[in-house]
């Protein structure tokens, strides 16, 4: 009888498994494997898909900032503003629909750049190029891009095979790899910050 218990929970228990699992957006990942200097790393990264369209609000939040995409699509060419807020400090800043912001947190000055170079109906290619001045020190992160939606079209993948961070101040490191962020669609129309649901 015991023994029928256990077969039936573990049952019930699979069945429940599987139907979470439903509910997750439909990613299919591919799965890359490096060496780096801190040992070995897997990224999973969404596969591309051509469902879905860009035009709308994209959001992506983590423990360490809050990010937004505002894409739109004219005479057949997306257009791209990006919306970066830090959840660790003041640091935020939008940029025009080119892709540019030049801000200032305290007393430093920073610049920002998407690099647009490619702009097509399922693929947005460019250079990511963030910096900023503090006297001597400064912080800088630069790699190429691809982004593409994924999934049911309702996911977008921001993917770097190689995102580089240069800090200078007191200490002078570098580091770097393989980053993917998925942002997820909010809305088909251009919603305001304060609206999206972080």
């Amino acid at each position: 009888m015991r023994a029928l218990g256990k077969s039936l929970l573990a049952c019930l228990l699979a069945a429940g498994i599987a139907a979470a699992e439903g509910t997750d957006p439909p990613v299919v990942p591919s799965a890359e494997e490096q060496f780096t200097d801190w040992g070995r790393v897997t990224h999973t990264v969404p596969l591309a898909s051509n469902e879905g369209a860009w035009d709308g609000t994209w959001f992506y939040v983590s423990r360490d900032r809050r990010m937004a995409l505002w894409i739109k699509t004219e005479n057949g060419v997306p257009q791209v503003k990006l919306h970066y807020q830090s959840l660790g400090s003041t640091e935020g800043f939008e940029t025009d629909w080119d892709g540019n912001a030049s801000y200032e947190v305290n007393t430093l000055k920073g610049t920002f750049s998407l690099g647009l170079k490619k702009r097509e109906a399922n693929l947005i290619e460019g250079h990511w190029d963030w910096q900023l001045a503090a006297g001597k020190g400064n912080r800088i992160e630069i790699g190429d891009f691809r982004m593409y939606r994924t999934g049911d079209g309702r996911y977008l993948a921001l993917k770097f095979d190689d995102l580089r961070r240069h800090v200078r101040g007191s200490l002078e490191r570098e580091y770097g790899g393989p980053v993917s962020l998925t942002f997820i669609k909010v809305s088909k129309r251009l919603a305001l910050w304060d609206e999206l649901p972080f």
